[in-house]
């Protein structure tokens, strides 16, 4: 009979490689900045939005992810948060403009706060 660790391994290696995607993606942008900014203008303007834009979302939903992990079950909103963080990567790697990345990228913050949220007990 499968003891309460082997059912919990899935969701730990799943949690595991959530969070290296995100740093993952957090270095390649603060890497990217300077081609960000020739390829859109903006300056420095648009590169302090493209990444504060993901930390205000970040930092500003630290409640109500947990409240909506708690409403609506840990693995579920883990589930959901790494798929709109996908969507919203795609985006950002299609964005046409340089508000259209700061808006994915606003995305990404909010999507990235609803996994790593979760509490696991």
């Amino acid at each position: 009979m499968p003891t309460e660790a082997d059912t919990d391994r899935p969701l730990i290696a799943v949690a595991v490689m959530a969070s290296f995607v995100a740093f993952l993606d957090g270095s390649v942008v603060n890497l990217a900045l300077p081609a960000i900014g020739r390829e859109f203008g903006g300056g420095l303007a648009l590169q302090q939005w493209v990444v504060d834009g993901y930390l205000l979302t970040l930092g500003a939903l630290i409640l109500v992810a947990g409240a909506v992990s708690d409403q609506f079950g840990r693995l579920l909103v883990l589930r959901m948060g790494v798929v709109v963080f996908g969507v919203a990567s795609l985006l950002c790697a299609l964005a046409p403009s340089g508000w259209v990345l700061v808006a994915a990228r606003c995305v990404q913050g909010l999507a990235r706060r609803f996994w790593c949220r979760v509490r696991w007990r």
